[in-house]
């Protein structure tokens, strides 16, 4: 058996009999106090300490209140640190959105405003400016072709034409008049058909210019009153239609320019022009 001081266990029961009725005022009263001290005995217990009983209670208790509140600032300092992570956390997706939308927006092409149809009248073109002296050079040799064509049609026996003595000259105007007065002997002979110029002006040198000629004929010798060629044709004719390459000799005369001679080039010749 234990050996145990004489009036020990009674002692023990009075202890442990006041401290059961301070729990139960306690209770009763419903003291904040009290009601901490309880929690704070609870506490200490799950936490593994050792509550002794009497004068101690009050050491014990400042001690768990000192753990309570270092947990409770450490608690609201976690607290803080995770707002800070929070906000630090935000402002870096707001900055990073603002980027994104400032690439797109870079990256975005702006399809550009069709422009209106002109709706306005398009204005003319000038009209090339022909050189004076080339238009009358031009002018007079395709009068000279129109005497020629009408001379053939109705050749005379003399020296009557007057339009080759206007358009003509020199020796291609005794040609020409010689030419016809012959046909004009045998059988009664004419010219049928056209002549269709296509002259370019290739110098002037004072009263005397230079045409360059790829001439559409179509003439060829008849008997007069019909189309009826005649076989064979006099003087290196032919009925064939074709392009005549004519170098062509003009002189300004009392203000009309006349054609002086008439070379038939062997070359083949192109028009200024695409039709005949």
């Amino acid at each position: 058996m234990t050996n145990q001081t004489p009036g020990q266990p009674a002692r023990r029961q009075a202890e442990r009999t006041r401290r059961e009725l301070r729990v139960r005022q306690s209770q009763r009263k419903g003291s904040r106090a009290s009601g901490r001290a309880a929690a704070s005995l609870e506490v200490a217990r799950r936490l593994g300490g050792t509550v002794e009983e009497g004068p101690t209670l009050s050491a014990e208790w400042g001690y768990i209140s000192r753990v309570l509140l270092d947990r409770s600032r450490r608690a609201d300092h976690a607290r803080r640190l995770r707002k800070s992570r929070l906000l630090v956390s935000s402002l870096a997706c707001a900055a990073l959105a603002i980027v994104v939308l400032a690439a797109a927006a870079c990256g975005t092409t702006t399809s550009p405003t069709p422009t209106p149809a002109d709706s306005s009248t398009p204005t003319a073109k000038p009209t090339p400016t022909v050189d004076p002296t080339d238009a009358a050079l031009i002018h007079d040799y395709d009068q000279a072709w129109a005497a020629w064509v009408a001379a053939g049609a109705d050749p005379t026996n003399g020296n009557d034409y007057p339009g080759l003595d206007e358009w003509y000259t020199g020796y291609e105007l005794n040609y020409d008049v010689s030419w016809l007065n012959l046909i004009a002997k045998v059988g009664g002979q004419v010219v049928v058909g056209t002549v269709t110029p296509h002259p370019v002006v290739t110098s002037v040198d004072g009263s005397t210019a230079t045409v360059q000629d790829c001439a559409w004929d179509t003439q060829y010798v008849a008997y007069k009153g019909t189309t009826t060629p005649t076989s064979p044709q006099p003087y290196g004719w032919t009925t064939a239609s074709g392009w005549e390459n004519l170098t062509v000799t003009m002189l300004l005369q009392s203000g009309t320019w006349k054609i002086s001679n008439e070379v038939s080039e062997a070359t083949p010749c192109t028009p200024a022009s695409a039709s005949p």
